[in-house]
């Protein structure tokens, strides 16, 4: 990503809400290249320079992104555990969707961990499973539903 601003030649550290950033790289005085922590939360983007602290005027938003479903294939109302980043701290108004159906019992919810049921009413076979969070959706997963 991308971060400019002004005075960037003196940065010392960039984090995405409070998430440190490991490796970025100074374009120039303008502008700074970093790559966005895998543990980033959304928040304000702040560059630490030797003379003090930039803040972002628009908050970083992380989408969700699923990395592992376990199991990769159940029967409907089995329990799925989603991991990955993003999810946020508690569900509020975010959900999983199993295909075109969302998942109606959630036994934990996590920024890296869901744990839910595989929908009563989920399609039989391959279907895809996706996180939606505030940030929009996140990019799909593959998961079979058996009998």
């Amino acid at each position: 990503m991308t971060v400019m601003g002004s005075g960037l030649n003196d940065a010392t550290a960039v984090t995405f809400g409070g998430v440190a950033a490991s490796s970025f790289s100074v374009a120039s005085d303008a502008r700074l290249t970093v790559t966005v922590p895998r543990r980033a939360s959304s928040g304000r983007v702040r560059v630490i320079t030797a003379i003090g602290t930039g803040v972002s005027a628009v908050r970083f938003t992380v989408k969700a992104r699923i990395e592992q479903l376990t199991p990769t294939s159940a029967r409907r109302g089995a329990t799925v555990v989603v991991t990955g980043s993003g999810f946020g701290a508690k569900r509020a108004l975010s959900f999983v969707r199993f295909g075109r159906v969302k998942c109606a019992i959630y036994r934990s919810w996590s920024r890296t961990r869901i744990t839910c049921r595989v929908p009563a009413r989920a399609s039989l076979g391959r279907l895809y499973v996706r996180v939606t969070t505030a940030a929009g959706p996140s990019r799909t997963k593959a998961f079979t539903v058996r009998r």
